[in-house]
């Protein structure tokens, strides 16, 4: 599988990756749940070879091929934020941008609730 064209979605405390052409699942790995933590928010970053990622407080490296976890890290003592994640000539995404969007999208959640009552 040539990696380049696959894309790597996190979503709901998985890493999902898909064919780019036709948008098949290559495959899928569940990291851990943090609860309500972060809203189940992964912040991936690949590099080609692998996929880093970052859910409920942890850091997970998976080979990009597979979906294998190569490793993991519970990054003791920092909490359950939203991680920005960068190797060289890459980053993904700012930390401000996403906890500025996910603030964006509660005020409107929290809004329409409050118009269907």
């Amino acid at each position: 599988m040539n990696t380049a064209f696959v894309l790597y979605v996190g979503v709901k405390n998985c890493v999902v990756a898909f064919d780019r052409a036709n948008g098949a699942e290559i495959w899928r790995r569940k990291l851990k749940d943090g609860g309500m933590a972060a809203g189940g928010f992964v912040t991936t970053l690949t590099d080609g070879e692998r996929v880093y990622a970052h859910a409920s407080g942890s850091l997970y490296c998976l080979d990009a091929r597979t979906g294998a976890v190569l490793w993991s890290n519970d990054l003791p003592g920092l909490g359950y934020g939203i991680a920005s994640l960068a190797v060289v000539g890459a980053s993904a995404p700012p930390a401000g941008v996403v906890s500025e969007k996910m603030r964006q999208e509660s005020a409107a959640s929290a809004g329409a609730g409050a118009t269907a009552m």
